[in-house]
């Protein structure tokens, strides 16, 4: 069953599939030295990714903010866009973006195709793990989502 987008619900089973990480077969398509190098960033961070909502120059109030520690996503919180924290790397697209993300879109064009843009965090330390959020991003793409109207 799909979980309803930015929903308590739909964090904790977000949170569920970036620790499950994406399935062999997917795996299979990329080299071996490609998944040690997301399973190091992985190791290594420690914070916040969030996800947002923007309609034209709005933000939208919904957002999710995960929460990374030890290498795995420890906690998944539906909030508000304005009490996501400022040390967050905060990731914003049109609904559209997000639901093109979720009929399987790649995920690394919605952020190098400026479809997923950083709204908050320092832009430097983002693409030093630019992989691994991609990759996490790909498995989010695949979580059972639907959608209403929300802002």
């Amino acid at each position: 069953m799909a979980a309803e987008f930015f929903t308590q619900e739909w964090a904790e089973a977000v949170r569920d599939a970036v620790n499950a990480g994406p399935t062999e077969e997917y795996k299979a398509d990329k080299l071996e030295e490609y998944w040690d190098w997301i399973d190091n960033a992985r190791a290594g961070f420690e914070g916040e990714l969030a996800f947002g909502v923007r309609h034209g120059d709005i933000l939208a109030g919904d957002a999710v903010v995960l929460t990374f520690s030890g290498g795995s996503c420890t906690d998944a919180k539906a909030t508000t866009a304005d009490r996501v924290p400022e040390s967050a790397f905060f990731l914003v697209g049109e609904e559209e973006a997000w639901r093109d993300l979720f009929e399987g879109y790649d995920a690394g064009k919605s952020v190098m195709y400026r479809r997923l843009l950083l709204e908050q965090g320092n832009l430097l330390s983002f693409f030093n793990r630019v992989y691994f959020f991609v990759e996490s991003l790909a498995v989010i793409g695949k979580v059972p989502t639907s959608f209403s109207v929300r802002t």
